[in-house]
């Protein structure tokens, strides 16, 4: 059996292994090659991050700074590196603030605010601050201050910006200093103004204290006058009844003389005797009616005449008294041809001021005879009243011509009068006004239209409240 022979091994000649050395040596140079294009490339990108970084960062408007744990800088932005007097980054690095044209306190002062934010590390932001630098001048900074953090987390310094706000703080100050010297001034406009009303106030005071004093006086005389025409027209009614009595009285005197006459002559017969009698009888019926009726007019008068005299409180029979004011008034009553009807509770009671009470039952009456009757042929006043609680109801009203709305509003108006020309003084309403609410301590409305009378309302309260 033949035995077989075995392949021959290549083997590698040294011309083959110069060629693989040849080839190694040359891809390993186009490597170097690449990787330090690839370095020059990663640099010039660098260089281009940084140099946009360094743009953008001289470019804020605000100051930017940052600092090692020591608070010595570390870098900044060129208007930080300007304000700190630096001609470059590298004269600033490293340098701490005392090494900075701020003068000593300023330096302490940044220092400190530094070691705060990083020891506490909580950010300080947007506080206003001195700048004072070792040349005296003085500006005023708005700063920020952030604890500085690598990307471990680890703390290595601080990071602040500031703004220069020295020229709005000049401007802040200019326009307090305006506010200040405006607000002095109104206050001297004001102080002037208050004087000035002052002594306005006090004249118009005067002037309503004289006005008070010259319409209270108008009011009393008005009441004298009232209590004079009262006077005039009782003395009138008075006249009549005691006329009469005077005459029935003379002529029994006279007959008394003639029949004595006859006596003593022996004349005297049964039948003189029977006509001296009935005339007797005659006249003493005929005097002692008319003094009746003069000494009912005077008590009338007398009540009212003694209460609108007087300030006194009284209790009165409402009723009883309306009547006695009604009857002192039956001359001017009668001369417009009225008589007033009264409707009213029996047995109502009242405390009050009896004459002020009269006064305004009174200058009702006389405005209506005054104003209401003109053109009218049937007058007609009514007064009712009418216990509310503790508080009595009065209607006051007339069939007269009426109260525009206008008239109406001012018709408790001291001098308001449509009558100027004609004597009216615009004070009876305005008294009667003035009574019930101040004196009587009570209330009055008037309701009323063209051609349909008038209406007064008043509450007043059974007892005054003193």
């Amino acid at each position: 059996m033949q035995a077989k022979t075995a392949s021959p091994r290549y083997r590698c000649s040294e011309a083959d292994n110069k060629m693989y050395k040849g080839a190694e040596s040359a891809q390993q140079g186009q490597d170097s090659e690449q990787l330090e294009r690839r370095v020059r490339e990663l640099e010039n990108e660098l260089a281009e991050h940084h140099y946009l970084f360094r743009t953008a960062l001289d470019n804020l408007p605000s100051r930017v700074f940052w600092k090692d744990t020591n608070s010595c800088y570390l870098g900044a932005n060129k208007q930080f590196i300007d304000d700190a007097g630096c001609n470059s980054i590298d004269e600033l690095i490293g340098r701490s603030d005392r090494e900075l044209p701020w003068d000593s306190e300023t330096a302490e002062a940044y220092r400190r605010d530094d070691q705060q934010v990083m020891q506490s590390s909580i950010p300080r932001l947007n506080y206003e601050e001195p700048q004072e630098r070792s040349d005296g001048s003085k500006n005023w900074l708005r700063t920020n201050k952030v604890p500085l953090l690598n990307e471990h987390g680890e703390l290595i310094g601080v990071l602040g910006t500031y703004e220069d706000i020295t020229e709005f703080k000049l401007k802040q100050h200019e326009a307090q200093q305006q506010l200040e010297q405006l607000n002095n001034s109104l206050e001297q406009k004001v102080k002037q103004r208050t004087l000035e009303l002052e002594a306005k106030n006090a004249e118009l005071l005067e002037a309503l204290l004289a006005l008070r004093s010259a319409q209270d006086e108008l009011e009393q005389n008005q009441s004298l006058a009232s209590l004079g025409a009262l006077v005039s027209s009782i003395t009138h009614e008075i006249n009549t009844p005691l006329g009469v009595g005077l005459t029935a009285s003379s002529h029994m005197s006279s007959t008394v003389d003639e029949l004595e006459e006859k006596f003593h002559k022996g004349k005297l017969s049964k039948s003189d005797l029977n006509r001296f009698f009935l005339m007797a009888k005659e006249c003493a019926e005929l005097v002692h009616v008319n003094l009746s009726r003069a000494s009912s007019l005077i008590s009338s008068f007398k009540r009212v005449a003694v209460d609108k005299s007087s300030e006194q409180i009284r209790e009165f029979e409402l009723a009883a008294y309306c009547k006695d004011i009604v009857l002192s008034l039956s001359p001017r009553l009668r001369s417009v041809q009225v008589e007033p009807a009264l409707r009213y509770d029996d047995d109502l009671m009242m405390k009050t001021y009896a004459g002020a009470f009269a006064q305004v039952i009174i200058n009702m009456i006389m405005n209506s005879l005054y104003h209401a009757f003109n053109e009218i042929d049937k007058p007609e006043i009514t007064i009712e009243f009418k216990r509310r609680g503790d508080m009595v109801e009065f209607i006051y009203s007339d069939n007269g011509v009426g109260i525009d709305a206008d008239t109406v509003q001012h018709i408790f108006d001291p001098f308001f009068t449509t009558k100027r020309n004609s004597g009216g003084s615009g004070l009876g309403l305005s008294i009667v006004h003035n009574i019930v609410t101040n004196k009587l301590g009570g209330s009055i409305e008037c309701t009323s239209s063209p051609g349909r009378g008038a209406v007064f309302v008043l509450n007043l309260p059974i007892v005054i409240d003193l």
